[in-house]
C-alpha cells in the first residue's frame, strides 16, 4: 500500500470511529428523551401504584405465629407503648430500601418497623443489627416476610418498587467514614472516629471515589428503574418524621396506626442512630466543587423526572 493510500485508510478509520461515537451519543440522547417524555414516567408510576394498592387489614399481612419483638420493651410495663410487637409478615412483595451508606437507612428501618409492626430485611446479613433487634436482617430478600429490603448497591432487579433515601452527600460521606473506621469497634453503626482521621491520603481518596459513587447510585437507579419509586429526603425525615412516615405508609399501601405513631413520636431515635457532633468542614475546595456538581446533577434529574426536589444544603454551593 502506498503512503497516499495509507493516509486515506487512516482517515477512513478515524471517520468511522467518530461516526460511531456520534451515533452512540445520539442513540443515548434519543433513549433518554423517550424515557423522560414517556406517558408513564416514574412519578406517575408511583401515583398509579398508590391507586391500585389497597390498604389490607394488618391481621392478614402479619404472621401471628412468627417470632416477635417488643420494640419498646424497655418502657415501663404500664406504658401503652410497651405492648407493641414487631413480627414477620407473609406474602409481601419485595421493595428495595435504597440509599448511599450513611444516609440513615437503619434509622428508616427502625421507623418503619415501629410504625407497622413488621420486620424489615437487608441484603447484607449484618449480625450486629440482627442481635440488636432487627430480626429480619437474615431473611432472604424475596421471602415475602419482610417489609423492605435494605441495599446500598445498584439493585439486582429494576422491576421491584423502590424507596430511595437521599441525604446531603457531605453528611453521608462523614457518617460512612465513621462506620468504615469504626469496623473494629463493638458497634461500627454508632462509632465516631477520631477527627484526625478526617485528613490524609486515605480520606482524600475515599472522598474522591465516594462523591462519584453517591451520584452514580442515584442517577443509575432513577434512569433505569421500571417500577414505582418513592423519594425520601433524610433532612425532611429528620425535621418532620411522622409526616414523612405517613406518606411512606401511603406508598406502601399500609394503614396508619395512631397508637404506634404516638409511640414513635416519643421514641424517635431508636438504638442504632449515630449521635452527631460539631466539626470543621473536612473537605477541600476542589472536593466541595465536586459535591456541588454531583448535587446539581441529581437535582436536575429529579426535577426532570417530576419528583419533589431535595432541600437546599447550607454547606453545598450548587452550580
Amino acid at each position: 500500500m502506498n503512503p497516499r493510500d495509507m493516509g486515506h485508510s487512516q482517515i477512513s478509520v478515524r471517520g468511522l470511529l467518530s461516526l460511531c461515537v456520534v451515533l452512540s451519543l445520539l442513540s443515548l440522547t434519543i433513549t433518554l428523551c423517550r424515557f423522560l417524555s414517556s406517558s408513564h414516567p416514574p412519578n406517575s408510576l408511583e401515583k398509579t401504584y398508590r391507586s391500585h394498592v389497597s390498604k389490607p387489614r394488618m391481621e392478614d399481612v402479619i404472621d401471628m405465629n412468627s417470632s416477635s419483638l417488643r420494640i419498646w420493651g424497655d418502657d415501663n410495663q404500664s406504658s401503652p407503648c410497651y405492648t407493641y410487637e414487631t413480627r414477620f409478615a407473609k406474602g409481601l412483595r419485595p421493595i428495595w430500601l435504597l440509599s448511599y451508606p450513611g444516609s440513615g437507612n437503619t434509622w428508616m428501618r427502625y421507623l418503619l418497623e415501629g410504625a407497622t409492626g413488621i420486620f424489615t430485611g437487608s441484603v447484607y446479613d449484618d449480625k450486629i443489627l440482627f442481635e440488636g433487634g432487627y430480626l429480619g436482617e437474615l431473611e432472604d430478600v424475596k421471602s415475602g416476610r419482610t417489609l423492605t429490603q435494605k441495599t446500598h448497591d445498584t439493585v439486582s432487579d429494576f422491576s421491584i418498587p423502590t424507596i430511595i433515601l437521599i441525604r446531603n452527600p457531605k453528611s453521608a460521606l462523614k457518617a460512612y467514614w465513621n462506620f468504615k473506621k469504626g469496623k473494629k469497634t463493638t458497634n461500627p453503626h454508632l462509632a465516631l472516629t477520631s477527627l484526625g482521621y478526617f485528613q490524609g491520603p486515605a480520606f482524600r481518596d475515599f472522598v474522591t471515589d465516594n462523591i462519584r459513587l453517591w451520584e452514580t447510585l442515584l442517577v443509575n437507579h432513577l434512569l433505569l428503574t421500571q417500577a414505582p419509586t418513592h423519594i425520601v429526603y433524610y433532612e425532611h425525615l429528620k425535621h418532620n418524621t411522622l409526616f414523612e412516615i405517613s406518606r411512606l405508609l401511603e406508598f406502601l399501601g399500609l394503614p396508619v396506626s395512631e397508637g404506634r405513631m404516638r409511640c414513635l413520636q416519643s421514641h424517635i431515635t431508636g438504638s442504632f442512630k449515630r449521635k452527631g457532633r460539631e466539626m470543621k468542614d473536612p473537605f477541600s475546595e476542589s472536593e466541595n466543587r465536586s459535591f456541588a456538581v454531583a448535587v446539581s446533577s441529581v437535582r436536575r434529574l429529579l426535577r426532570g423526572l417530576g419528583y419533589p426536589e431535595p432541600p437546599l444544603y447550607d454547606d453545598v454551593v450548587e452550580l
